[in-house]
């Protein structure tokens, strides 16, 4: 992950949950499932980054992004909730 980070210029931090704590407390099912929260720490939006996991290029909705645009602003977040796309889980334990 380390040189995958660096290779595309990650900016923001990134933890690796290794026991599944994280993803278990969370109820993540897929790699990668997005929680966003606002100042007050409330859940803003849960769900997938967009709308094609496997292909950038093919992406035609931007649920992230939409949503960290729409609070920055203060305004609504819709969808709140997408169904999170991606590799599932292996759970630890």
């Amino acid at each position: 992950m380390e040189k995958h980070a660096k290779k595309l210029d990650y900016k923001a931090p990134y933890l690796i949950d290794e026991n599944s704590a994280l993803a278990n407390a969370w109820g993540a099912k897929t790699t990668p499932h997005v929680y966003l929260f606002d100042a007050s720490f409330r859940l803003r939006y849960e769900g997938a980054i967009d709308d094609n996991y496997k292909s950038k290029d093919e992406v035609t909705a931007t649920y992230l992004k939409n949503a960290l645009e729409k609070l920055a602003k203060g305004e609504k977040i819709d969808p709140v909730n997408t169904k999170a796309l991606g590799c599932s889980i292996k759970r630890v334990g």
